[in-house]
């Protein structure tokens, strides 16, 4: 039993190397699936996080000034919405990461 255990645990990784994301180049356009391959042999959300913030497909920080060119034309309140709602927008890891970005770019000088 040990030994079958053993075998199904080294063969997970194999078996999901798959990750599959939703994606949106407009708002108009239709939703695409982009398939990638895992490699290694840590868990399943071990390789896949570190795969999407390579490829930009997951954000866990967002700069300030690509969101003062968003709020230039929405609320913050309607941007956080918005970001968890559609494909084409930057996925955040959390509305924190937004948040942060407010922060900051309201500390710069040329925030205005």
């Amino acid at each position: 039993m040990a030994s079958a255990d053993g075998a199904v645990t080294a063969r997970l990784p194999e078996t999901f190397m798959w990750l599959l994301v939703p994606v949106q180049s407009s708002p108009e356009a239709a939703v695409e699936w982009q398939a990638s391959r895992l490699t290694g042999q840590e868990a399943l959300a071990a390789r896949a996080s570190p795969k999407l913030r390579n490829d930009e497909l997951l954000v866990t920080g967002f700069a300030a000034t690509r969101l003062r060119l968003r709020l230039d034309r929405v609320a913050i309140k309607q941007l956080v919405e918005d970001f968890a709602r559609y494909l084409y927008l930057p996925r955040l890891k959390k509305p924190a990461a937004l948040l942060q970005a407010v922060r900051d770019g309201s500390g710069l000088l040329s925030w205005s």
